[in-house]
């Protein structure tokens, strides 16, 4: 309840005072503590402890891998959150290699059943690939995601217009000599 309440910091004693209790009396792989981890991860982040918030969220990937495998949806939306986590922190090579891990996941489950996270994923990889000065790759990923978008949200939707716009502001820069590939 603090949580949604934006009371991060109650809400972060609270989740490490249950962590440790639920730890006591309960296996590594109770469904419990593996929501705790990752609730702990989202207060952590929501406060800008960004490192604190990655070994957390890695704690619940790697609970929640074992327990309910790699494409369970929970797990895909731990890597997912990982990924900010790491971008936040300029960890631009390990968001790009998670985001890659992730959209190879999402394929094995058929991106179709998870069309906003193979979006958004795919959207996070080009931004930073981009950050990494990978202008090549993320026009190329911009490209592919406004097609993607056009498709499955249509040509007139603001996430459609907005990437799209991304993209022309890429290629601009591009054609004055701003951007090297």
């Amino acid at each position: 309840m603090l949580r949604h309440k934006g009371e991060f910091v109650e809400a972060e004693t609270e989740y490490r005072t249950a962590l440790r209790l639920y730890e006591k009396v309960c296996k590594a792989d109770h469904l419990a503590i593996l929501c705790v981890y990752t609730f702990l991860a989202e207060v952590l982040a929501a406060q800008g402890k960004h490192v604190e918030a990655e070994v957390e969220y890695r704690a619940a990937l790697k609970l929640q891998e074992k327990t309910l495998g790699p494409t369970n949806q929970s797990v895909l939306a731990i890597r997912f959150e990982l990924i900010g986590v790491l971008y936040r922190q300029d960890a631009y090579a390990e968001a790009e290699m998670e985001c890659r891990t992730l959209l190879k996941l999402l394929e094995e489950v058929q991106e179709a059943a998870h069309p906003l996270l193979a979006l958004s994923t795919r959207n996070n990889l080009a931004v930073v690939l981009n950050a990494q000065g990978k202008h090549a790759e993320a026009e190329a990923e911009y490209r592919i995601l406004v097609e993607l978008k056009e498709e499955s949200l249509g040509v007139d939707h603001p996430d459609t217009l907005e990437t799209r716009n991304v993209l022309r502001r890429i290629e601009e820069q591009k054609a004055k000599g701003y951007l090297q590939p």
